[in-house]
């Protein structure tokens, strides 16, 4: 036994000499693992819920990971993103992995995190990952994060894993290698910091890691004061400007081993983290190259004033409208907390100046600031006069230029969207007056959207390269084509209502993909470039880096103020998903300008109905005004998938849980006659929107978590993983389990009266979707026959006794409803279609039952016909006896139905189940009691759903002081700093509630069986189905 456990110590060493450490992960392909590939099933050396031992693991491919997580793992394994992801299950490309799900439930907050300690993970696995075909795999870019390098990055060569090589840094244009001479545990956990670890494993030099000859050493006697301050290896030594002292060689090389460790705080740098950091310690350089600077540019340039400008960078680049931070007299675009300056006037006299913090200025104004920053909304604001000694931002003596700034949402992207003044008062005169902002560190574009859009390298935040977010990575816009309406579409999605420029010198680097070319954009209003051209599938394009385009944009009079939000064009690029933008009808709930299909409460946001064909283009509200009831409520909630409404209410008692949402009005006057329809369009709507409804009678509802379908019946349909509840894969429920429709026999027929079922009015689209049901799941129908009359799918097919196996799920059917008007043709409810089906019966059918019924009574009138001869009372006896057996008859047969009505005598619909118990309460609204009898309708009305249970006051956002002047990240960066609400980007945050949105896991798959052919049928006339023309929120 001793012999195996000294056997046992040997190989975990020489397993620890290689690099295989806590957090390590690897790529296999059909088993073998090697270090070159960029795509393949994912391990991560790691410990067990169960163990403390560390062992190879997959990770599951669960509701939480997506294109974040993928990208992290590929950053962890040094290349540049993901591009494609997906369940095991879903592609033969890897083959299986036998290894066991070691890790789930990973989130990532950001895409461009360095490792998966950085993000959060659990080792309880549930059963529904313990499949193989549940693992994870990825597909990354061949690129390197490194192939673009600045100085001061570094990087672990020659190791078997990612997690362990040789430590080399980058400097003077080169790579070369740090001696290990006074290279002591804090450098090396530094250096792991730097490249996302907690902690190190080994620095020991190893003669088989040995740099070769031809490169450089650049680092000797490395010396860092302390881990607290420093995570950049830069910041304890700059990059010489010639190599080390020859008293060091290649057999002193440091290798260095980096791990996961729960005894140091996880890193917090990103890709880019360390950028800057070689800049920051050689002061002296700096200092020397701006004083070079300034003596040049006042030899050339002969007037003092336009040197100064020059030389300080100021009124050269800035268009009307742009605002920076100052701190002590200096201005810099990596300030993220500072006094405020904006670059403003009257038209023609523009200047910088300061803005008032007077009493309309507050958190929506300051988070607007730094949105126009790009930052991630505002951690804390104030008036420079109260700033402490510790944050004190210096005294600004330039002149207040801007008053009275009041925004009506946090999620403007620009104080041009706001009201503001140049009529300054005079208590806003003195400098102690001028606003200070401290924004969170985390950028906009952190979690990006296909088709987002940011201005990079300029030195305002309102120019820079155009640079558009497509298939997972940032990429460049060539200026083929491209024109004033294209600049001013541009800069209208950024917030600014025109271009002062597109044309300029800032090429982007060579590694960077060219998204778009010859953009064309129709139209001046449009508010998204998306709208004009689409992320493409791959690059296409006849241009170089230097055709790029670089995008001045500014404020401007002339031109309506732009309404977009942080999330305006989140949908409006169709490419990369496969879907498009939403549909008349759509709706989903926003909570503090974020819409998420995840949310359980919110404000109600629907989409495209309104009296002309401009209003189908926008999102809007509905307003409580006049007789909006929880029975409309619930029909919301149903339309939105959940089994019914716990409580409703609006903006005015509200806006502290869900925020004021600043879209028009677009539906007024909600009566809904039956709890239980499906969709809003079943009720009486009206598009005249009556005078006193304003942001403040927008409706919110609570619905219970529970879904719709959670305790489905036989021949039930939803629609999974859509964007929208109204579109998705269409997914039947037979024989105990859901599963998909074959598109063999599917038709426009079918498609209406999948629709009709789901309570709209018809069909916009089917087979479009790139979405597969998971191999695992039954194919249920594929021998529909249906007539245009029917309101449900099980009447067209009833649920067959086992799958098709004629059918693969690249056949499965996809559709997208939708209802054209206000005024909806069905009248399906909840419980309609409950007794269409026949599957699995063994009685008679409603219509069997009917027909034997009918010749019964004919019988008996036939009887009695035949009888007259016979004596009256004897007649009337002969008569009886018949219509009791009849009757009889009648009462047996139906007895013999297999799906019976809850109530045979009365025939009322069944009940809806009851709520399950872990349903979510709904919020307690802060100010409900002080609001008339009128007001508190919403919950005083009787509802046939059970009440929700109690639920504590919501806790008030509490805002975290500013953060220090050192560029690393606030321990709050959140955006509002509400602990109810963290924001996670991507499409949709993860819901802080229970019951996620279900989902076809995986969709759209990075790699899924080819799609049938192109659909040739002719569209049915009747029906206007021509596409809606893309169109922001």
């Amino acid at each position: 036994m001793k012999l195996l456990n000294t056997f046992a110590l040997i190989a975990a060493l020489l397993c620890a000499v290689q690099g295989q450490y806590r957090g390590t992960v690897q790529l296999v392909r059909s088993g073998p693992f090697s270090s070159s590939y960029s795509a393949g099933i994912v391990q991560i050396y790691y410990f067990s819920s169960s163990s403390s031992t560390l062992r190879w693991g997959n990770i599951c491919f669960d509701s939480s990971f997506g294109s974040t997580e993928a990208s992290v793992i590929c950053n962890q394994l040094g290349y540049n993103g993901a591009s494609g992801y997906g369940r095991t299950g879903n592609t033969s490309s890897y083959g299986t992995d036998r290894t066991a799900t070691i890790l789930a439930g990973i989130n990532c907050a950001e895409s461009s995190y360095l490792t998966l300690e950085q993000c959060n993970v659990t080792t309880n696995i549930s059963s529904s990952c313990t499949s193989d075909s549940e693992d994870v795999y990825v597909s990354c870019y061949t690129t390197r994060i490194w192939n673009n390098p600045y100085a001061g990055q570094i990087r672990l060569q020659g190791g078997n894993y990612s997690s362990y090589g040789r430590l080399e840094v980058y400097c003077n244009g080169q790579w070369g290698t740090v001696c290990d001479d006074d290279f002591y545990d804090i450098d090396a956990q530094v250096a792991c910091q730097q490249l996302g670890y907690s902690d190190y494993s080994t620095y020991a030099p190893e003669r088989l890691l040995v740099g070769p000859s031809s490169q450089p050493i650049w680092f000797e006697r490395v010396y860092c004061v302390s881990l607290d301050v420093i995570n950049c290896l830069a910041s304890c030594h700059v990059c010489p400007s010639s190599t080390s002292s020859s008293s060091c060689e290649h057999s002193e090389d440091v290798v260095l081993g980096c791990q996961f460790s729960n005894a140091y705080t996880a890193s917090s740098n990103t890709v880019s983290s360390c950028q800057n950091a070689n800049d920051r310690v050689n002061i002296g350089a700096i200092i020397g190259g701006v004083i070079a600077g300034i003596f040049v540019c006042c030899v050339l340039i002969i007037t003092v004033p336009i040197c100064i400008s020059c030389c300080l960078g100021v009124g050269i680049s800035a268009d009307r409208g742009t605002v920076r931070l100052f701190r002590s007299g200096s201005f810099s675009s990596s300030f993220t907390a500072g006094i405020v300056q904006i670059y403003y006037g009257s038209v023609g006299t523009n200047g910088w100046g300061n803005i008032c913090d007077d009493d309309s200025f507050a958190i929506n104004e300051a988070n607007v600031i730094c949105n126009q920053l790009g930052y991630n909304g505002v951690s804390t604001y104030g008036r420079a006069g109260d700033t402490s000694l510790l944050l004190n931002y210096g005294t600004d003596t330039t002149s207040t230029t801007v008053d009275d700034v009041d925004c009506a949402s946090s999620s403007y992207l620009t104080l041009e969207q706001c009201t503001l003044s140049i009529i300054i008062k005079s208590s806003c005169i003195s400098n102690s007056e001028d606003a200070y902002v401290s924004c969170y560190t985390t950028r906009i574009w952190n979690n990006p959207y296909p088709g987002q859009i940011r201005l990079q390298g300029g030195t305002y935040s309102s120019y820079g390269r155009l640079e558009v977010y497509c298939n997972g990575q940032w990429g460049t816009v060539c200026d083929d084509s491209f024109g004033s309406a294209d600049a001013r579409a541009a800069c209208r999605q950024l917030g600014y209502s025109d271009y002062s420029t597109y044309t300029g010198n800032l090429a982007g680097s060579s590694s960077q993909p060219i998204w778009l070319d010859n953009v064309i954009c129709s139209s001046s209003s449009y508010s998204c470039l998306a709208t004009c051209e689409s992320c493409p599938a791959t690059q296409y394009h006849n241009c170089g880096h230097s055709q790029d385009v670089a995008l001045g944009c500014e404020f401007d009079s002339t031109y309506t103020t732009s309404s977009n939000s942080l999330s305006t064009c989140q949908y409006a690029d169709p490419s990369s998903s496969g879907f498009g933008v939403p549909l008349s009808g759509a709706l989903i709930l926003a909570r503090n300008g974020v819409y998420s299909s995840s949310f359980t409460s919110g404000r109600v946001v629907v989409y495209g109905i309104g009296s002309s064909t401009s209003s189908s283009l926008f999102w809007g509200n509905v307003c409580r005004r006049t007789s909006f009831s929880l029975n409309a409520a619930h029909v919301i909630c149903h339309q939105l998938t959940f089994s019914g409404a716990s409580t409703w209410s609006y903006s005015g008692i509200d806006s502290n849980l869900f925020g004021v949402d600043t879209n028009r009005t677009l539906l007024d006057d909600v009566s809904c006659s039956n709890s239980r329809y499906l969709t809003l369009f079943q009720c009486t709507v009206s598009t005249f929107i009556s005078s006193l409804c304003t942001d403040a009678d927008d409706i919110s509802v609570t619905c219970y978590t529970t879904r719709i379908w959670s305790s489905p019946y036989t021949g039930q349909l939803r629609l999974t993983g859509g964007n929208y509840t109204n579109e998705g894969l269409i997914e039947v429920y037979c024989n105990g389990a859901w599963g998909t429709v074959c598109d063999n026999t599917f038709s426009a027929t079918a498609a209406r009266i999948v629709c009709r079922q789901l309570g709209y009015n018809s069909y916009y689209r089917y087979n479009t979707l790139p979405i597969v049901g998971d191999t695992p799941q039954s194919i249920w129908y594929n021998s529909l026959s249906c007539s245009s009359t029917y309101s449900c799918l099980s009447s067209c097919q009833s649920c067959p006794s086992s799958s098709s196996t004629t059918c693969v799920h690249a056949e499965d059917v996809t559709i997208v409803c939708y209802s054209s008007s206000t005024s909806s043709s069905t009248t399906v409810t909840t419980s309609t279609c409950q007794t269409t089906s026949s599957s699995d019966s063994d009685g008679l059918s409603g219509g069997a039952i009917a027909g034997i019924v009918i010749g019964v009574i004919v019988f008996i009138g036939l009887v009695m016909f035949f009888s007259g001869s016979a004596q009256k009372k004897k007649k009337e006896r002969q008569r009886a006896a018949l219509a009791a057996a009849a009757a009889q008859a009648t009462v047996e047969l139906t007895n013999a139905q297999v799906v019976p009505t809850p109530n045979p005598l009365t025939h009322q619909p069944a009940p809806e189940p009851p709520p399950t118990t872990n349903q979510e309460p709904p919020p307690s609204y802060a100010g409900a009691a002080a609001v008339t009898q009128e007001v508190k309708e919403y919950n005083d009305e009787k509802s046939p759903y059970p009440p929700p249970g109690p639920n504590p006051e919501p806790s008030a956002p509490s805002f975290a002081p500013p953060p220090p002047f050192a560029p690393y990240p606030p321990t709050n960066t959140g955006y509002p700093p509400d602990p109810a609400y963290p924001p996670t980007g991507g499409y949709y945050p993860p819901n802080p509630y229970p019951t996620p949105y279900p989902t076809v896991s995986g969709y759209p798959p990075a790699t899924y069986p080819a799609a049938p052919p192109p659909d040739t049928r002719p569209d049915p006339p009747p029906y206007n189905e021509a596409p809606y023309p893309p169109a922001p929120y």
